[in-house]
Order: C-alpha cells, then structure tokens, then sequence
C-alpha cells in the first residue's frame, strides 16, 4: 500500500518547525518597533563606543 500523495509531498516536520520559528523570531521583533497606538518607535542610538550602555533618551525615558 502507498502513502497518499498529499503526505509523500509535505516537508519533514523538523523543518517546518524551524520555519514556523524564525517567522516567530522575526514577527517578535517586528511587532517591538510599534507602539499600541501603531506608531512606531524610534530605534535607540548606537553607542559609538562598544560595551558601555546606550544614553538615556531624552526626558529621562519615563
């Protein structure tokens, strides 16, 4: 007996799993750059100097 031809053609579930993960990841970080309201927020300032923290934005972040 042969396997129907809808389950010989689907990708293994391992590899699904990972696509279903990075799309995950990916629309995580998407969604984190917008406010509720559905504006977007600005991107923190890169410090030029690696290791030491970003400054704090203006009006102290609160």
């Amino acid at each position: 007996m042969t396997e129907p031809e809808h389950l010989r053609e689907s990708p293994p579930l391992d590899t699904t799993a990972q696509l279903l993960s990075r799309i995950t990841a990916q629309l995580g970080t998407q969604l984190s750059s917008v406010r509720r309201d559905g504006t977007r927020r600005r991107p923190a300032p890169a410090d030029p100097r690696p290791g030491r923290p970003a400054p704090p934005p203006p009006g102290g972040g609160n």
